[in-house]
């Protein structure tokens, strides 16, 4: 399985599954969230009933992480819960959208956000940093639209894209998100909406 990306198979007395956000399991091949249970699992905060009751479901530990599993029963591990864009009640992988733009000769690194929306819930927010020599007007909000729509379901789209120098890294080397969402009071600020074909203005 080496280069399959492929995490394996379950440990030996360990169950596995793969459940939506009520839960319940998924169908083979799709995205939900990883549940592990079996002896010697982890079995609660000392004194802190409500905490392990957000981690902990009819003897399930709930991981936080998003997976998939195959027809050969090999599980894959996709991103984590906490990364996820809920649209119009569709869960979006952001790590999904990302390699998807970063697969873009004109893009070399992108980091995904969900941002609040009336009608949808959430929205998403995509915002590239282009590779040495690339500008907006080559690869362009619209363009970026299009290399996305040839590799994603439709729902899962950006609505907005944005432009930066650089992002700020954490200690371990991945961007830092929430700062990203911090940076200003609208994280759309002067992002390109796709939907109404204008930029979002900096009112800060």
């Amino acid at each position: 399985m080496i280069g399959s990306g492929s995490v394996g198979i379950a440990a030996p007395f360990r169950r596995l599954k793969i459940v939506d956000s009520a839960g319940i399991e998924v169908a083979q091949g799709e995205v939900g969230e990883l549940w592990v249970s079996g002896p010697g699992m982890f079995g609660g905060h000392n004194n802190r009933p409500e905490v392990s009751a957000e981690v902990l479901s009819g003897g399930w530990m709930r991981t936080g992480d998003l997976f998939r599993c195959d027809e050969a029963g090999y599980y894959y591990v996709v991103g984590r819960l906490k990364d996820m864009v809920r649209r119009n009640m569709e869960n979006i992988s952001t790590h999904e959208v990302e390699q998807v733009l970063i697969g873009h000769p004109g893009v070399a690194h992108a980091a995904v956000l969900a941002v609040p929306d009336a009608k949808n819930g959430e929205e998403v927010l995509a915002l590239v940093v282009l590779r040495e020599g690339a500008d907006q007007d080559e690869v362009s909000p619209e363009l970026l639209r299009d290399h996305c729509a040839s590799r994603l379901a439709k729902f899962k789209l950006p609505r907005y894209v944005g432009y930066r120098e650089s992002f700020p890294i954490t200690p371990s080397g991945k961007v830092a998100k929430g700062q990203l969402r911090t940076d200003s009071a609208d994280p759309k600020a002067g992002c390109y909406d796709l939907a109404t074909a204008s930029w979002v203005r900096d009112d800060s």
